[in-house]
């Protein structure tokens, strides 16, 4: 019988192309504080799904809304 291996994630996602945007995006003053916050939940959403979809019982929302990780 194969041996089951135990997987878990920690620490940060790399960040989707459309969050990367969006943030660019929000510090050109190009959107609002909400739009950007629509398409991190969508990205998160995404994440979390996969995640499930992998058998991983412990998700992670990616730490897609943070700016810096010194500062944050």
């Amino acid at each position: 019988m194969a041996e089951a291996f135990r997987a878990d994630q920690i620490g940060s996602f790399l960040r989707p192309a459309q969050v990367k945007e969006a943030r660019r995006a929000f510090s050109a003053g190009n959107i609002d504080r909400d739009q950007l916050t629509e398409i991190e939940d969508k990205a998160i959403l995404n994440a979390l799904e996969r995640q499930k979809q992998t058998g991983i019982d412990i998700f992670s929302d990616g730490e897609f809304r943070r700016a810096s990780f010194q500062n944050d």
